[in-house]
């Protein structure tokens, strides 16, 4: 039997399947990726053994997979993926750990999308946890195990992973993110053909494998977040042109507006400041530190993972820029203290003037979000960009892989 492959405009229905190009994936936002297959007969229903009646490309020889949510009783199976794609070598034991991640399943925030074989057989996952407050999700932990790559789909399963979180929460999560290695570029490219693009750099952010390795930050929106309530225009330090102007381009934004050249801030108060350190480590070695300066109310809170020599999930509150520059010394003392081998926070595309305090202290700006932070304001909910800023040792690896995409954010935030 012959079977027509379609283009953009042409849909034909083959006896098992539909054959899409790959081009007819790529979309600019989530609601246009899902209305696509939705229109070729896709149901993106994950409650139900979501069927994936399509082919990519071409009809190939593969095991025909169906999609389903993890139940507590899957847990086991999980732990087994990670340790069997990761060798035991994953850094995060709690995912190996089917009493933390049973927990995790249970936790309504937590979707795991999980590939079985016709005959029922868990063959790989995909994580899904969800901000609800903040609107948005993160993509994390996609894997088939090792003796199954060859004989599935990889690219199939991703995508209709995606079709099924997307359109099951597309009133509900306005923005999917992701942060894809480099030591492959198969993440990056799925990421990118579904339309998640890549914004920003983590240069030697984890450890994968017993290696150091960076990641390239992908992220898809939609249209409501992107467009109807996102804050502007920015008001940005010089630093941040290159790559807001990069995104500008992409996103089709406005404008941003800069500090004024040559301002300079007066850190000679600084002395004057005590600061008090807190610190909680839990049974898997993760540090919940708090960095206070004494009697007012200003702090800066992070997430220290020793296993990977990190900082990140950083969060402050000042009342004047002296209090930040405090703040951050006393982070980067912290961080040589333990050793640590990459800083990472997000902050205002507002607040230029707490860029600056970023940047006098050698922070690196390695890319921007738009309508990241969502915030509640007088007139409603509004989204908010933010610059990623990052300190790390060492060079990146001179096998980096990346695909064109991330190699233009990479020229534009580290190689210059």
């Amino acid at each position: 039997m012959k079977v027509k492959v379609i283009s953009k405009s042409e849909i034909v229905m083959a006896s098992s399947a539909i054959i899409i190009k790959t081009e007819f994936i790529s979309s600019k936002s989530t609601e246009k990726f899902v209305k696509k297959f939705v229109k070729i007969g896709v149901n993106p229903d994950l409650t139900d053994n979501m069927e994936l009646n399509f082919e990519i490309d071409k009809t190939i020889d593969r095991l025909n997979c169906y999609l389903t949510l993890a139940k507590p009783d899957d847990a086991v199976d999980i732990t087994e993926i990670y340790k069997d794609c990761y060798k035991g070598t994953y850094p995060f034991k709690e995912m190996e750990d089917p009493v933390e991640v049973r927990k995790m399943i249970i936790d309504k925030n937590y979707h795991w999308v999980l590939f079985k074989s016709p005959e029922g057989k868990t063959v790989g996952c995909f994580t899904y946890v969800l901000d609800m407050k903040q609107k948005k999700g993160y993509m994390r932990g996609l894997m088939v195990k090792r003796k199954y790559q060859s004989i599935t789909n990889f690219k199939k399963l991703a995508i209709g992973s995606a079709i099924g979180m997307w359109g099951t929460f597309k009133n509900r999560i306005y923005l999917w993110y992701c942060e894809n290695r480099t030591a492959h570029a198969k993440t990056q490219y799925i990421s990118a053909i579904c339309g998640c693009l890549p914004v920003a750099f983590f240069p030697n952010k984890d450890i994968f494998m017993n290696k150091v390795e960076s990641d390239v930050f992908h992220i898809i929106y939609s249209e409501k977040a992107l467009y109807d309530i996102r804050k502007k225009p920015p008001i940005l330090i010089s630093e941040i042109n290159d790559i807001y102007k990069y995104v500008q381009k992409r996103y089709n934004l406005e404008k941003a507006k800069y500090l004024k050249p040559g301002y300079q801030f007066n850190y000679d108060l600084k002395e004057s400041y005590q600061t008090i350190v807190n610190e909680n480590k839990d049974k898997f070695g993760y540090h919940n530190v708090l960095i206070k300066i004494h009697g007012t109310d200003s702090y800066i809170k992070f997430l220290y993972t020793p296993m990977v020599q990190n900082i990140e999930k950083i969060e402050y509150h000042v009342n004047h820029d002296v209090e930040l520059y405090v703040l951050l010394k006393k982070l980067k003392k912290y961080a040589s203290i333990k050793n640590v081998r990459y800083i990472e926070c997000f902050v205002s595309a507002y607040k230029p003037n707490h860029q600056k305090v970023f940047s006098d202290l050698g922070f690196k700006v390695r890319g921007y979000l738009p309508s990241w932070n969502l915030v509640k304001t007088d007139y409603g909910e509004i989204f908010e960009d933010n610059i990623v800023f990052n300190l790390e040792k060492g060079k990146i690896s001179p096998d980096i892989q990346l695909i064109p995409e991330a190699q233009e954010i990479v020229n534009l935030v580290y190689n210059k």
